[in-house]
């Protein structure tokens, strides 16, 4: 079984991925060694297990903040053992940043879509921009963002996890306008790139406590701004 406190070890690293790798279970006997098709069950199985987790650190945050779940509280609300969470996360931080990874990777997604999508127009660029971050437009996702940006102010793991995440979040979109703006110097165009994030993260900061927001109002205006911020000098 399980202990209901981590192990040192797993109080040192905050990794993201299931412990289940880390801890491996005991080396099966020669002549024993499991089949393709059960290692795979055995993977889908930890999948759906952490994501049910990952639903449920979700739901605890929403009840009570960032500060105030536990593992325990995570455990109980995914129906499971205090100890059996330590099989998937070795820590809270672990959930939060696996977490924000998979919301991360979700918005990517609508950010490399506008890069597949468009011809090189900035008219039809910023129309895009200006949808596809709408998917911003979610009090839930931004509430969760807010939280951990908040936390990340005196947690070094989370502000690691954080800086990481925005750079990345720059480099797509360096991807997507540096066609738009062949000639510009290097300073310019990481300018124009940091006005569309500042963009994005300030749609974040006012849905948050903001829920009646009118997208329909906002959308044009995200539009117009990005057309500014995208156009040749």
């Amino acid at each position: 079984s399980y202990p209901d406190k981590p192990t040192q070890a797993s109080r040192e690293g905050c990794a993201a991925a299931p412990v289940a790798l880390i801890n491996p279970p005991k080396r099966r006997k020669a002549g024993m060694a499991r089949s393709p098709e059960a290692l795979q069950r055995q993977a889908e199985r930890a999948e759906r297990r952490s994501a049910q987790i990952l639903e449920a650190a979700r739901d605890c945050i929403r009840a009570e903040g960032i500060r105030a779940i536990t593992m325990s509280r995570v455990a109980a609300k995914a129906a499971m053992g205090h100890g059996q969470i330590y099989r998937y996360f070795e820590s809270k931080e672990a959930i939060m940043i696996a977490l924000c990874e998979r919301d991360f990777e979700a918005f990517l997604e609508h950010v490399r879509k506008i890069g597949l999508e468009v011809a090189h127009d900035a008219a039809t660029v910023a129309k895009l921009f200006a949808h596809e971050i709408m998917w911003l437009f979610n009090t839930e996702l931004a509430g969760l963002t807010l939280e951990v940006l908040a936390e990340a102010t005196h947690n070094p793991r989370l502000a690691d996890m954080s800086r990481s995440i925005d750079e990345r979040v720059r480099a797509v979109i360096r991807n997507v306008i540096a066609p738009l703006l062949d000639g510009v110097s290097d300073s310019e165009l990481t300018m124009r790139v940091e006005t569309v994030f500042v963009m994005m993260r300030c749609l974040v900061v006012h849905i948050g406590p903001r829920p009646a927001s009118d997208q329909a109002l906002l959308t044009p205006g995200f539009e117009r701004a990005f057309l500014a911020a995208l156009s040749p000098p």
